[in-house]
């Protein structure tokens, strides 16, 4: 069960781009992402509202990349195609690191 449900990004997070039928397997996802920048420090029972905005920050992401294939860019005038580097992994660590405050993504040892 992911972190959040269609309810809370649609009227807490504001959402738009997912819509409901894919939400739940996108924000299954999305949260192995956040599980793995947070180090296993999210309380799964009780996730804070910043790890829920991450998965649903990521989710967008992911919903919007995946029909691209990869594609960032295309221009019919001349036909041109530019792609993008891996699978939006920059973008989605950014949309992380945006919402995750610094002890969960810290990958230190607290004394």
């Amino acid at each position: 069960m992911a972190y959040t449900d269609y309810a809370f990004y649609h009227n807490d997070y504001k959402g738009d781009k997912v819509p409901y039928d894919a939400f739940d397997s996108l924000a299954q996802r999305a949260q192995t992402y956040v599980d793995a920048a947070a180090v296993g420090r999210i309380d799964r029972g009780n996730p804070p509202a910043e790890a829920k905005c991450a998965v649903c920050a990521v989710a967008d992401i992911l919903y919007r990349d995946r029909d691209r294939g990869g594609i960032a860019s295309e221009n019919n005038d001349g036909y041109a195609v530019a792609y993008r580097n891996e699978d939006g992994g920059r973008e989605i660590s950014r949309a992380i690191r945006l919402y995750l405050p610094d002890e969960l993504l810290f990958r230190g040892v607290k004394e």
